[in-house]
């Protein structure tokens, strides 16, 4: 319980933060690239606010669903707390990757998800930082990622962002 967030069951903020040192050792050793990628989702608190926060819970759930079905064995989602999120991608071998997992993440929910009697468009801000280039730490790397995100927000939501 200690390592997991209680509501999705994904690893929390403590546990994502050794699982990224372990995967920077790895990259380092191996002269590898990994990428951070920080997520949150456009106008959540406007859902929690209208319909209350165990249909936010189920949105949360189905959005984390949603996530891990586009990404690959080995990759880590974490919840950092309310609609954050963050995914570490280890062994990225071209940045164009990147941007087509986040386009295929925004592009999942491009469907209403249904909750209850109710359907909801979910959208995502993206921001996604690479080791090396944009850092060689977690306060760096999620600096990064944190701040790409916010100008994903900044232009409208449900887009990504690459860092730099």
């Amino acid at each position: 319980m200690a390592y997991h967030d209680a509501l999705t069951g994904l690893p929390n903020r403590i546990l994502f933060h050794d699982r990224l040192a372990v995967a920077l050792a790895q990259a380092k050793r191996n002269r590898e690239h990994l990428a951070v990628m920080m997520l949150d989702l456009d106008k959540f608190k406007e859902i929690n606010d209208s319909y209350g926060h165990y249909m936010g819970d189920c949105i949360l759930c189905a959005f984390v669903e949603g996530v891990k079905k586009q990404l690959r064995e080995g990759d880590t989602v974490a919840r950092m707390g309310g609609d954050e999120f963050m995914i570490l991608l280890p062994g990225i071998r071209q940045v164009e990757d990147l941007g087509k997992l986040g386009q295929k993440i925004i592009e999942a929910f491009q469907v209403p998800i249904k909750v209850g009697e109710l359907l909801f468009g979910i959208r995502t801000s993206i921001g996604i930082a690479l080791y090396p280039r944009d850092g060689q730490d977690f306060d760096t790397l999620a600096k990064k990622a944190d701040m790409a995100m916010y100008g994903a927000k900044k232009r409208g939501g449900n887009k990504y962002i690459i860092c730099c």
